[in-house]
């Protein structure tokens, strides 16, 4: 079937993206694998869900400031940062470590990664990783009332910080 095709082609990617990043880039995979996350992923299995955002991350690292594509790409792994599955968001939050390295080398304000709220989240994750005793006293905390959040891994808050200390002046 179709759906099957399009599992194996994931596969296929994930393995050729560690060996020809640059030119899976070059030939605009990462909008057509972040189109077919966005467009079918209530409908693929976990696995391909996890493989297809390995393809993502290897491919940011490739992603230029100036690329034509990183308006579009940038929408969508902000509504992946609020995806249930952990590995999901994680892979995008690092996707967004890796456009923010790449503005930082090039000294060009990161702004843009921001647009569509990365910030906003970044902070909701740091304070899902707060103590309970901290949280309560926050009124502005709407993670912290939600008891069925999770707390994010060690990882996740050290990309955080790193992220929110961008110095966006330069």
């Amino acid at each position: 079937t179709g759906k099957d095709l399009a599992e194996q082609c994931i596969k296929v990617l994930e393995f050729m993206v560690t060996r020809e990043a640059g030119l899976i880039f070059k030939a605009g995979g990462l909008p057509a694998i972040l189109s077919f996350i966005s467009d079918n992923q209530a409908a693929t299995h976990k696995d391909i869900l996890h493989s297809a955002m390995a393809v993502v991350s290897k491919l940011c690292t490739k992603c230029e400031p100036t690329d034509e594509a990183l308006p579009e790409c940038v929408v969508t792994l902000s509504m992946l940062l609020d995806h249930p599955d952990t590995q999901v968001s994680d892979g995008a939050l690092r996707c967004f470590a890796s456009l923010s390295d790449r503005f930082t080398r090039k000294n060009i304000d990161p702004a843009p990664i921001g647009e569509h709220g990365l910030v906003e989240n970044l902070l909701e994750r740091l304070t899902a990783a707060l103590p309970n005793s901290y949280s309560r006293n926050s009124p502005s905390v709407s993670r912290a009332q939600n008891p069925s959040s999770t707390a994010p891994s060690e990882g996740t808050v050290s990309m955080v910080i790193s992220l929110l200390c961008v110095d966006t002046t330069a």
